[in-house]
């Protein structure tokens, strides 16, 4: 009676310890899985971060910018993508790989655009990563011409002569050169302020025979002010006073007074001949 419970309780043991063991080994099993896996997903995480700090977005120009692979490696240009204001754009390129130090250079253009600045970001491997800001203005480009303007521009003010100048409205039809800028539709000269849609760009004494002044003075200028405002259907025009050295404004013409307090009474010349020029974009 008592061998036969030994021999039953031997047999209950030998299911017990193999089910311990059994799970042991799962639990082992299991645990350096998850390791593995944790170790897997590292490299993944290690590699997709080394890659992205292989790419590097840089501003050049107007406009663009250029994508450049500055790892060791090769990129596959599939794996980029570029996003504007968070709308997706295809990298324009017949290449299939980014080779190590080359670049692929993105004309950004106005209907990819809302603004003057545009944030930038750039997905490698399903992570989006942040740049930063794109400007994009559009250029107005002035210049001097004897007698008309050329079919795509518009005169502005006419002078008296290329430097030193007077100046006047370009309807009076007394002085040789003309100040003909692009990308502009229309110019208004009045006594009236300049209206949220134009651009102010100078402030004349008269309508010919005129000296200049900064818009707006914030002295006494002008008893008689003739604000000249320019408006362009591509966005709000903005001028400035200074060196255009800065800012992406381009230079249109120079006024001879160089401080605020001396900004009455200028004579004007060509954006070369002065110390202060009046610039202007569009944004």
């Amino acid at each position: 009676m008592k061998k036969g419970v030994s021999s039953v309780m031997s047999i209950i043991l030998l299911v017990v310890v193999g089910t311990s063991l059994s799970g042991v080994a799962y639990h082992t099993y299991t645990s350096m899985t998850k390791d593995i896996i944790s170790v897997q997903e590292k490299q993944i995480i290690g590699e997709l971060e080394l890659e992205e700090s292989k790419v590097r977005i840089e501003k050049v120009g107007y406009c663009s910018v250029n994508i450049r692979n500055v790892g060791d490696n090769d990129i596959d240009v599939s794996s980029l993508e570029v996003y504007i204001n968070d709308k997706h754009f295809k990298i324009p390129t017949t290449e299939n790989i980014l080779e190590k130090n080359e670049n692929i250079r993105i004309k950004i253009t106005r209907d990819m655009l809302s603004d003057l600045e545009a944030d930038i970001s750039l997905k490698v491997g399903g992570k989006v990563n942040d740049i930063g800001r794109i400007i994009c203005p559009i250029p107005v480009n002035g210049t001097l011409r004897k007698n008309n303007c050329k079919s795509d521009e518009v005169c502005v003010i006419a002078f008296s002569a290329l430097n030193n100048s007077h100046v006047e409205d370009c309807s009076e039809g007394n002085y040789l050169y003309k100040l003909c800028v692009d990308n502009i539709n229309n110019v208004t000269i009045t006594s009236s302020d300049c209206s949220d849609e134009e651009g102010s760009l100078i402030t004349m004494s008269g309508n010919t025979n005129a000296q200049v002044e900064e818009y707006h003075l914030p002295i006494t200028g002008f008893a008689t002010k003739k604000n000249v405002c320019i408006n362009s259907s591509l966005g709000d025009v903005n001028c400035i006073y200074g060196n255009c050295s800065s800012s992406y404004y381009n230079p249109l013409f120079s006024i001879s007074n160089l401080t605020i307090s001396e900004s009455a009474n200028a004579h004007v010349g060509d954006k070369e001949h002065y110390n202060k020029v009046v610039c202007c974009r569009i944004q």
